[in-house]
């Protein structure tokens, strides 16, 4: 079958479907995307490029939608399967084709992944039932991930009894990585993975090579596109993009770490590398690697939803009870803004990132920055799609940093993501 990562080359036909009797033509090329010209924002926009095999996955615009919610009863609180299916068809109506998942996300865990594959089935139904000869025929490009737990790397990072050897070490991360990804990619019901990343670093610096090996090999044998990464420091990001590629000859299409107006830790940490001390939007734009921007909206703190009294259920209360307060200036800031630009506060706080994304890459690149917020229905889907089309000036880029910069709170990270001088890190 053809490598192609169109969404429908990874799906089976099952009997009886609507796909059934379609073309094989048909059935490659993807989810069809019915647009009628002029009624779009995202038609200025310049495609993003993740590296990878085939000559990579084409976004055709900088900007995803993340998953982590789909599935989800402990964290995000329940949203609907059909909730969910409306957000990913208002997303492919203004573009946005990638879909980042994981296979820690939902409850149980797994859940998300599953969704991410039954909708995807579904919506390219859809679209391919009502899509006219003409209609533009872009992927549904679908991310996930593998998460380097501690008893599944146990063979390295927690050998303190020295029980396997250094092969027998390595050999053990390799059958995890693999087993996830197959695991994965029947969940999704796909026949390969456009990114498949790493969710977090391992415990000790060196620890990751196995793992890395092991998503090399993965590549090679087609079984995904593009390798990524996520939480990644700017020492380790470097370290990782240099093995892959000396080593194993595998560019590093992306590295998936938390970027918002709340958390500019890309723009202002440098590497602590004694030779060199660029940040990661410095070391990204020189190496051609992506950034995949998580929680861009500060987990809904930047769309002005919530307020004092008027707080998210379950996890998230006590965190936005303890910032919501803190974050009025910067709110302040992008209701100007928003009112001026006739866009959702959300679009402001995404369209930062982009903007500053592009703003490190310089000249006529793309942006480096690709946000991915969340979505659990078609009107969330549709104010993220407002950062589409326009770029903030730098008058407002400054205005929005001085306002960020009063306020005094801050999303939390792992810790492993920071930058540090110990032990490789």
């Amino acid at each position: 079958m053809d490598s192609k990562l169109a969404f429908l080359v990874k799906l089976p036909v099952l009997p009886g479907s609507s796909l059934a009797g379609a073309p094989r033509s048909a059935r490659s090329l993807g989810l069809c995307l019915t647009t009628r010209s002029g009624d779009v924002a995202y038609a200025a926009e310049k495609p993003v490029l993740l590296a990878g095999r085939n000559g990579g996955v084409q976004l055709r615009v900088p900007l995803g939608l993340g998953a982590w919610s789909f599935g989800d009863r402990f964290y995000w609180g329940s949203s609907s399967e059909e909730d969910n299916t409306d957000a990913v068809r208002e997303s492919l109506r203004n573009g946005v084709t990638l879909i980042d998942t994981a296979e820690v996300y939902g409850t149980p865990p797994g859940r998300s992944e599953q969704l991410v594959g039954r909708i995807g089935r579904q919506v390219t139904e859809e679209v391919l039932a009502n899509a006219g000869p003409d209609s533009p025929l872009p992927e549904i490009n679908v991310a996930t991930k593998y998460a380097p737990f501690p008893w599944r790397t146990a063979g390295l990072s927690l050998n303190l009894l020295g029980w396997l050897s250094r092969p027998q070490r390595r050999e053990t991360v390799r059958r995890s990585v693999l087993g996830a990804l197959r695991a994965s990619m029947r969940r999704l019901g796909l026949e390969n993975i456009d990114l498949y990343q790493q969710h977090w670093p391992a415990f000790v610096g060196e620890n990751d090579e196995p793992i890395w090996d092991a998503l090399a090999e993965a590549y090679h044998e087609g079984l995904i596109r593009c390798v990524g990464v996520s939480n990644f420091s700017p020492s380790r990001l470097l370290k990782c993009d240099t093995y892959l590629r000396q080593v194993h000859e595998v560019p590093l299409a992306s590295n998936q770490v938390q970027w918002s107006l709340l958390h500019r830790d890309p723009e202002t940490v440098r590497c602590l590398d004694a030779t060199d001390d660029r940040t990661l939007c410095e070391i990204c734009a020189d190496r051609g690697i992506q950034i995949l921007a998580y929680s861009p909206l500060a987990q809904g703190l930047l769309t002005g939803r919530y307020r004092k009294g008027r707080l998210p259920s379950g996890v998230r209360k006590r965190l936005a009870a303890s910032l919501v307060e803190r974050v009025d200036v910067l709110l302040s800031e992008m209701e100007r803004i928003a009112a001026k630009r006739q866009v959702s506060l959300a679009a402001v706080a995404l369209n930062y990132v982009i903007t500053a994304g592009e703003m490190r890459a310089a000249g006529e690149k793309p942006t480096i920055a690709i946000p991915i917020p969340g979505a659990k229905n078609a009107w969330q889907a549709q104010q993220n799609a407002q950062a589409l089309g326009w770029r903030l000036d730098l008058d407002e880029m400054t205005k929005l940093r001085r306002a960020a910069d009063q306020v005094d709170a801050k999303l939390p990270s792992i810790p492993l993501a920071r930058e540090s001088n110990r032990r490789g890190l």
